[in-house]
């Protein structure tokens, strides 16, 4: 079992919603999976997803010449039609196009690159993890979409009653689209902090294994075995007549042979136990090199992950901002001032207010996945480098192993993980406070403007 088998539920939903151009296929004879990028399933799978892009553009087009008739003097209204409603597809189709065109090829290169972190990292011992993560990813996504598409269907058809069935439903089809980009930015996000939490672990096992090691198999010094050899030179065979039967067979003349060989016998286990002293200390040394190769694999998926995903997190955050500060404007706006009016020319004007509070329900939900899924990896590459830190400072410890921590620190500390969208900004948790305050201010300057 490998990693492709935990990602499967997201995997057929991209291919259900046109967001992946490969495809995967059983090897019984390794029992893992390979990726194709050519043959007869993937061309009917592009094919698949040039239609869904053609109906999403046709809805982008109908978007546009409808943008002159339905302007008023509602500054909410301008926000809305010129600004949220285009960049919702414009977001659908940079996704498609980033994914399935211009960076194909990374998309597939990120996708390996997680299989061999795991071949790395699991060493084959992954199954339960696997299992527990695909059980995890089906129930989010049964949960999001049991939720999300009956609103959808429902929010189609409400709102196709005042304008155009097909040009709603295109619309909530860029959507899902939208959404399943989130979602798998959100689980790649997840699969990097899982990992760097596993990393962190084995560095601690591995310095724990060689502090024990240094404690427990200590060569003794000529002092103790002194006091070895006193110990049980005075304490007399007859008061251990059960430890060796041969004991019982030895006369008074032959005492100092018999401490004689418990002296060769402690010899003998120190130098056994320096043995695995050296052995344990040389597997602390290899360890830490392969966790140095096993983050150096991680860092390079994150820099094509940036790079996969990077264009879709700058329009899927643009689509968020806009639609939070027009939605959030036209609910302050028909809950005090417009209800009377709303009642007179919406058929339910209930679920006209509930549909723009859920909006911006799912544009913030989309906007605090994104910040904090990254926040969250670049705190645990933060608690990496403290390990590191730390345990550099500890005693007793090799001076080879200390070389390696050095280095190791030094590695993660250049090759710092951090994520960016396309390189405008960095996406973590002071974005998302970003983003909060200047959609109050907006909402702010829309209403001063229709006030006025």
């Amino acid at each position: 079992m490998d990693i492709f088998c935990a990602l499967k539920p997201l995997y057929y939903l991209s291919k259900f919603v046109g967001l992946i151009s490969f495809s995967l296929h059983f090897v019984s004879r390794t029992g893992g999976h390979k990726i194709r990028s050519t043959g007869a399933l993937n061309f009917v799978q592009n094919a698949y997803s040039l239609v869904i892009f053609c109906g999403i553009t046709a809805g982008f087009v109908t978007c546009v010449q409808q943008v002159k008739t339905n302007l008023s003097t509602n500054p909410g209204q301008v926000v809305s039609e010129m600004f949220s409603v285009p960049t919702n597809f414009i977001t659908s189709m940079a996704c498609m196009v980033m994914m399935t065109v211009i960076n194909r090829k990374e998309m597939m290169e990120l996708v390996r690159k997680l299989c061999t972190i795991d071949d790395l990292l699991l060493e084959g011992k992954g199954r339960n993890i696997y299992l527990k993560t695909r059980r995890r990813m089906l129930l989010e996504l049964i949960i999001t979409f049991g939720v999300l598409i009956p609103f959808l269907c429902y929010d189609s058809y409400f709102f196709g009653l005042l304008s155009s069935y097909a040009y709603e439903v295109m619309s909530r089809l860029s959507i899902a689209v939208t959404v399943t980009a989130v979602l798998q930015f959100l689980w790649t996000m997840r699969f990097f902090r899982h990992r760097l939490r596993l990393l962190n672990e084995k560095v601690l096992d591995v310095l724990c294994m060689e502090s024990d090691g240094l404690r427990k198999f200590s060569y003794a010094s000529g002092s103790e075995r002194y006091k070895r050899f006193c110990q049980l030179h005075s304490t007399g065979l007859e008061e251990r007549p059960r430890s060796n039967k041969i004991c019982n067979s030895f006369r008074e003349g032959n005492v100092g042979k018999m401490s004689v060989l418990t002296i060769y016998d402690n010899n003998y286990n120190d130098l056994h136990n320096f043995q695995q002293q050296q052995i344990t200390l040389h597997d602390s040394v290899s360890c830490i090199l392969k966790l140095r190769i096993n983050y150096n694999h991680i860092y390079e998926a994150t820099l094509t992950a940036n790079k996969v995903f990077g264009i879709s997190i700058v329009f899927t955050l643009m689509h968020c901002f806009v639609s939070i500060v027009s939605h959030t404007y036209f609910t302050f706006l028909d809950n005090f001032t417009n209800f009377d009016e709303l009642e007179k020319k919406k058929p339910c004007v209930e679920y006209y207010i509930a549909n723009h509070v859920i909006w911006v329900i799912i544009s913030l939900g989309k906007t605090v996945a994104i910040s904090g899924s990254c926040h969250l990896v670049r705190a645990e590459s933060k608690i990496l480098v403290n390990n590191l830190q730390k345990l550099q400072l500890r005693h007793p410890i090799r001076s080879d192993v200390l070389r390696q921590l050095q280095k190791f620190s030094t590695q993660v500390s250049q090759n710092a993980i951090h994520f960016t969208a396309c390189g405008f900004f960095s996406v973590n948790l002071s974005l998302l406070y970003t983003f909060i305050a200047s959609s109050v201010t907006y909402v702010i300057i829309l209403i001063q403007f229709k006030l006025n």
